[in-house]
């Protein structure tokens, strides 16, 4: 017969542990060196300058397009119109246009320097309010050499622009009225802070001795305070490399639509490996810590943690359930200090097991566990992507919109994380519905669109589980209509079958095998505990809570269909009062 193998001292495996832990260190720290190479730090270099790049161009690009709009807005204003076809001159200007520029000028006076107006060759100047002001040496006939002949509008850089002085230099934004000769002319001219694009600028990252610049039409650079040599902005690439003066640059640019105009990215190829010392700083650091941390692991685990579960296994011994029928106790433990630990601890999960087995959780308590569970699914992007879509369409002045998409979203949170009764009418549960759909159809109404049908509206009292339909139309729209190439179609309809209500979403999306339907069908009725593998949380909560609360004869089944899929749910139409 085998001699028994005596248990091991846990001081032992600790130890030997560590020999193991210290080898893996050192194989670690050669590996993350040798694979941190130039061409890796160089490629994380490049991207984020080409996502600062595309960021700060992001700004500056809505920054335009918003003072284009408002230039539109103010060009088509009757008393500006009435103005250049009258003659009467400064003061009607400052009696019918002084409100309307004064507004404009204080709702943009982060971004705009000054706001210019001459009717008639007869000079008016805004900032701020102030009007009046004589500009001497800004001939008025100069601004329609400078439009285009087409559109009328133009752009100044500093160097041509007479608002600019050595103190401020400013980019202008214009647009002429008439062709200078005529008896009704005008200018209309802003002019944007320096220091908003030179702040905009400087926090765009690109590395220590490159810098993001503002290149007009004319290759004129901004700022025109640079050590850069001038052949980096006269290039016309979008990404190109370069030698000057033996020194390699590389530049990055995109162009801004609206004028033609470029923010690019300089930067020498130096600062493309400046940034491997710190990654061999960090390796170094990364190795005398892991080992600083393993020799106090060796000399100290070995005595701040065996002894403390030697008294927890103790305990445990003490307090456990001596239940041999139901012992898992390892027969032949290998530590000496685990042995009571593991035997107690088995025990009372094999009776754990049992008393799960014999009794279910409190019926209201569990579904109130659901209900949290669900709510904790918000997901955060939907959030933020219906946020900032409620900021765009205020961007674009579509005031309307963005109240009633603000409207939709604080209802679509105020009913799904209200904290009252698990059981709502189906009519407050198709109201939540329709707050979703209308957030979502602002978002993609170019991709799908949604019909709601009710066929009876007497079943719209019949109860239902709070939070049962969105998670079931959120899934029709991602996984279902948003894989679509063509037009999406969503239709959710409400019929009164006999003495149940019958809930029906219909998407023409990607659609589902007939196995995986039947799968699914047959892991919506498996009992708790049971391994899913295509059914989500959101599905099987629905189904479960609506059968604990209605009976087996309720619930949610999938079917296919030529096109898309199709889920039903079946509820009472009567079901008493059990919202409590």
């Amino acid at each position: 017969m085998a001699k028994k193998r005596e248990p091991q001292s846990l001081n032992r495996i600790i130890n030997t542990f560590y020999i193991f832990f210290l080898a893996l260190i050192i194989v670690f720290s050669i590996l993350f060196s040798s694979l941190t190479t130039s061409r890796e730090v160089a490629n994380t270099t490049y991207a984020n300058v080409e996502n600062s790049l595309k960021d700060k161009h992001g700004s500056l690009d809505r920054t335009f397009n918003q003072l284009f709009e408002q230039l539109v807005y103010l060009n088509n204003n009757p008393n500006l119109l009435e103005v250049i076809n009258d003659k009467s001159g400064s003061l009607k200007l400052a009696v019918n246009m002084n409100a309307s520029v004064k507004d404009l000028y204080y709702r943009f006076q982060d971004v705009l320097s000054s706001i210019y107006i001459n009717i008639n060759d007869g000079e008016f100047f805004f900032n701020g309010g102030t009007i009046n002001q004589q500009l001497d040496g800004i001939d008025y006939h100069n601004f329609f050499e400078l439009s285009d002949e087409e559109t009328q509008y133009f752009w100044l850089d500093a160097p041509q622009n007479p608002f600019s002085t050595k103190e401020e230099p400013v980019i202008s934004l214009g647009k002429t009225i008439g062709d200078g000769e005529a008896e009704a002319n005008g200018v209309i001219v802003f002019n944007l802070k320096s220091e908003m694009i030179s702040e905009l600028l400087d926090e765009g990252y690109v590395t220590e001795n490159g810098r993001l610049f503002l290149i007009s039409s004319n290759n004129v650079p901004y700022p025109s305070t640079t050590k850069m040599p001038q052949e980096v902005f006269k290039t016309t690439s979008d990404q190109e490399k370069m030698t000057v003066d033996g020194t390699v640059y590389h530049t990055l640019s995109k162009e801004f639509s609206l004028n033609g105009w470029k923010l690019r990215a300089i930067f020498p190829d130096k600062d493309l490996r400046s940034g491997q010392g710190a990654y061999l700083n960090l390796a170094g650091t990364l190795i005398l810590f892991l080992f600083v941390v393993g020799t106090v692991m060796m000399f100290g685990v070995g005595r701040f943690i065996s002894k403390p579960i030697q008294q927890l296994a103790k305990k445990i011994e003490g307090t456990s359930i001596t239940d041999k029928n139901g012992d898992l106790a390892l027969s032949d433990p290998r530590f000496q200090e685990l042995s009571v630990l593991y035997q107690s601890f088995n025990a009372m999960i094999k009776r754990n097991e049992k008393l799960l087995d014999e009794n279910e959780y409190n019926l209201e308590e569990r579904n109130r566990l659901e209900i949290e569970l669900l709510q904790s699914q918000i997901n955060p992007h939907f959030l933020y992507n219906t946020l900032y879509s409620i900021q765009s369409l205020s961007d674009m002045n579509m005031n309307e919109d963005a109240a009633m998409m603000a409207r939709a979203l604080a209802d679509f949170y105020r009913q799904g994380i209200s904290d009252e009764n698990v059981l709502i009418t189906l009519k407050d549960e198709l109201e939540h519905v329709q707050n979703y759909l209308t957030i979502m159809d602002y978002r993609y109404g170019d991709r799908f669109d949604y019909r709601l049908q009710i066929a009876a509206d007497d079943c719209l009292e019949a109860k239902i589980p709070k939070i049962s339909l969105q998670p079931i139309v959120e899934n029709s729209i991602y996984h279902g209509l948003k894989q679509l190439s063509t037009f999406g179609h969503l239709e959710l309809s409400v019929q009164l079958v006999k003495e149940e209500v019958l809930i029906t979403i219909k998407d023409n999306g990607a659609g589902i095998s007939q196995d995986h339907i039947q799968q699914i069908n047959q892991e919506l009725n498996q009992p708790a505990g049971v391994e899913r593998k295509l059914v989500g949380i959101g599905l099987r909560s629905v189904n479960l809570r609506i059968k604990r609360y209605f009976g087996s004869a309720y619930g949610v089944w999938v079917e296919a269909s030529e096109t898309g899929t199709i889920v039903k749910i079946v509820i009472p139409k009567s079901n008493g009062d059990k919202s409590r």
